[in-house]
């Protein structure tokens, strides 16, 4: 699907009046092949940054102006609608003095303040773009208020975030199939990604681990290990793929080849009625961290998450209980007790709870949401229901 400019325009115009409440005049995002950090720059411009580092400038009254690692690359940007100018970074500046052209710009614009996001510029660029700053210039850190701005989605994102989520249970089924008494856990997770990218996945991130007590681990560690399946053992994964448009879904899933152990399918659905207790609480108006707290509350009660405060810390259940999702495979909000960021209509939540036996065997499972104006929709369809396979 190919977003309308008039979605590029709604998306210019909220980040610059998040720009005006912050009194900032122009703002400076990044991009590269971070899967969790280059979405504001695609947020803005629609630009799939391949590689390299590459840059755009915002001011409240100007172009959008894109700055591309090489000439061509500001060619092919110009092919996109919401780049209104482009730009690049000298070859000669490239490995010595990377920000000083982006830094002549921003000096025509003769800001007040200038906000930087966080997410991807490296030490180099910064501190050259820096060094060519007009020094009356006053620089401030824009990546909250830029990631507050693109929290609630609008129908057109909503519709991608959709196909996004489904893509994700394509995949974890497409694992599924490959998962068998002497058979290997890499060959089922390389069928899936095969699977995955004839299905149109932009990116994918996996992470797998299988055994009597799995762990999830990057593709490098599943290489080294490749793990072939015995009868009995569990397979657990996690899931972050990107459908077309770029719009990340999430499935986490614990999987039992033969019947699993009693205690692991109590875990194991203490968790799914954890993240439906937090679907059901998700509404506007409400801090996340609310959510955070009724799900370690029903930890609490249902004992496997310590009582005491301080005893929190050291445990390994709970952790993360989920996030926001969007261009980005983590975005605000963040479910985190005592975290007061506040939903609103369109919010993409995914809520992910776990909880850990004393074995070392973790049960985790991952819900997809989406707040309304009245409550809450969930996005996912997988069952609530232990896969044994």
């Amino acid at each position: 699907m190919r977003l309308s400019s008039n979605e590029y325009d709604r998306r210019k115009a909220v980040i610059r009046e998040a720009m005006r409440e912050a009194d900032v005049d122009i703002i400076l995002v990044g991009g590269s092949d971070k899967w969790e950090q280059r979405g504001m720059l695609r947020y803005l411009t629609g630009y799939y940054v391949p590689i390299f580092e590459e840059y755009i400038l915002l001011p409240i009254d100007g172009p959008l102006t894109f700055f591309a690692h090489y000439s061509y690359g500001a060619k092919h940007a110009e092919d996109y609608p919401a780049i209104e100018h482009a730009d690049f970074i000298p070859i000669g500046d490239l490995n010595t003095d990377p920000g000083k052209i982006v830094a002549k710009y921003i000096n025509s614009y003769k800001p007040k303040r200038l906000g930087v996001t966080r997410t991807n510029i490296s030490a180099d660029f910064y501190l050259s773009v820096a060094a060519h700053l007009d020094p009356r210039i006053e620089v401030v850190n824009f990546t909250r208020q830029f990631d507050l701005a693109r929290m609630p989605k609008s129908e057109e994102e909503l519709v991608l975030s959709e196909a996004g989520v489904k893509i994700n249970e394509d995949a974890l089924f497409a694992y599924i199939k490959g998962i068998r008494e002497g058979g290997s856990e890499m060959d089922a997770l390389n069928e899936a990604r095969y699977a995955m990218s004839k299905a149109g996945c932009e990116d994918q991130y996996w992470m797998c681990g299988s055994g009597t007590t799995p762990a999830q681990g990057s593709i490098p560690l599943a290489i080294e290990r490749n793990h072939v399946w015995k009868k009995g053992e569990l397979s657990v994964v996690v899931i972050e793929v990107a459908a077309i448009g770029g719009h990340f879904g999430e499935v986490t899933q614990l999987i039992s080849l033969g019947e699993p152990a009693p205690e692991v399918v109590k875990a194991f659905k203490t968790v799914t009625d954890a993240a439906k207790l937090a679907g059901a609480a998700i509404k506007p108006g409400i801090p996340i961290g609310d959510i955070a707290d009724l799900v370690n509350e029903y930890f609490i009660d249902q004992g496997y998450y310590p009582k005491r405060t301080e005893d929190r810390a050291k445990s390994t259940t709970g952790n993360l209980i989920g996030h926001g999702q969007g261009l980005d495979t983590m975005e605000l909000p963040n479910i985190i007790s005592g975290d007061q960021t506040i939903i609103q209509p369109g919010t993409r939540i995914n809520i992910h709870p776990n909880v850990a036996l004393p074995n070392g065997v973790r049960a985790m499972y991952c819900d997809n949401y989406v707040a309304t104006e009245t409550g809450s929709r969930r996005l996912s369809a997988i069952s609530y229901d232990m896969i044994v396979v």
